[in-house]
């Protein structure tokens, strides 16, 4: 679920003419250097580092820097967001954009870069506009059918990782998985686990599979279904969720996640807490013995969170900061012994095939 945080001045300023047939930098060209023949070098001593031509300095990288800059000055961090849209423009990391700065982009790149300019200008997230995430230790493929996943879901993976630790194949459920990110992150760094990504939204779930193929990822599988009802009989040694847990007219939401992030994804009754109501009532039905249970949530929610999981009869409920500080996930654990599972389930554990799902 999507960071809830104070408005700010992310929904980017009016773009007005800035972009438009004209390319503004076009106002700042002085004259241009002649290429001498037969060498690299220009008349005034400037090297050509646009092959066949001098350098055109109103059209160098280091210029539409200087540009984007301008044009998303409404922008929080308007620098970092430029550098990272010319560096995607560039076909390079942002960490050495520095030394690409004296190129001139053809014409095909100074389109892409007005493009994804006037796009970020007008609110899309930066990761739309990008096309990826950084999540964990991956770089995902990120649209518009998923939320994007944000630095404080980390936080269910660093802790569902200590849940796995000392354990010998264990099986793992992943809730409104989305793009992917929380199950590719658990099935990647530990291997030995059966990871099962669970999501309802079919266009999510094409998304998250094109991130598994990216890092092939053989021990996750993908399947469509509404929470716990997808996990058929099954007991998991952890469920980590991060479901919708926003309420409508949150005034907390940040304005460009509730223009363009899919509102399926964010908000989850009139109080915000349908979503995980739903899931901490099923999930002790699901629960290896000892198994955990992991939900993210708004940080206003936490202590209603852990009445749930007490009231469902989980132990060791607990609560656990994100890096602001603020109470992001819940957890609690199943009992050692289920007395509620029928005698032949106790004794297989399991009632799911690990396979490679869509």
């Amino acid at each position: 679920m999507a960071e809830m945080e104070p408005e700010r001045s992310r929904n980017g300023r009016a773009m007005g003419g800035g972009i438009g047939e004209t390319y503004p930098l076009q106002r700042l060209r002085r004259r241009r250097p002649r290429l001498l023949r037969g060498s690299q070098w220009t008349s005034n001593g400037t090297k050509a580092v646009c092959a066949g031509r001098a350098v055109n300095r109103a059209n160098s990288a280091a210029a539409l820097l200087r540009w984007a800059c301008a044009e998303l000055a409404a922008l929080d961090d308007p620098r970092a967001e430029a550098e990272w849209l010319l560096a995607a423009t560039l076909g390079c990391r942002r960490a050495t954009l520095h030394a690409r700065l004296q190129e001139c982009p053809d014409e095909t790149a100074l389109q892409r870069l007005r493009e994804r300019v006037e796009r970020r200008g007008r609110g899309e997230p930066l990761a739309y506009v990008l096309g990826s995430a950084e999540f964990w230790n991956l770089d995902l493929a990120c649209d518009a059918r998923a939320l994007v996943p944000r630095p404080e879901t980390e936080l269910l993976v660093e802790w569902g990782l200590e849940c796995l630790r000392g354990r010998t194949a264990p099986r793992v459920a992943d809730l409104g998985t989305g793009s992917g990110a929380i199950a590719l992150a658990l099935a990647r760094d530990c291997p030995q686990a059966f990871v099962l990504g669970v999501e309802r939204d079919a266009a999510a779930l094409q998304l998250a599979a094109e991130n598994r193929r990216r890092y092939r990822a053989t021990n996750l599988t993908l399947s469509r279904g509404d929470w716990l009802d997808a996990l058929r009989a099954s007991s998991f040694e952890l469920i980590v969720a991060n479901p919708p847990y926003v309420a409508p007219g949150d005034p907390r939401l940040a304005p460009e996640v509730a223009r363009f992030e899919p509102h399926a994804a964010l908000f989850a009754g009139a109080d915000g807490l349908a979503a995980l109501r739903a899931i901490v009532v099923a999930a002790p039905h699901g629960l290896a013995p000892a198994g955990w249970l992991l939900c993210e949530h708004a940080p206003d929610q936490a202590s209603a969170v852990r009445g749930l999981m007490i009231e469902a009869g989980l132990s060791e409920v607990s609560t656990r900061p994100d890096l602001a500080g603020h109470p992001r996930a819940t957890g609690g654990r199943s009992a050692l012994l289920r007395e509620h599972a029928s005698p032949a389930r106790r004794a297989t554990g399991r009632g799911w095939h690990h396979g490679n799902g869509p």
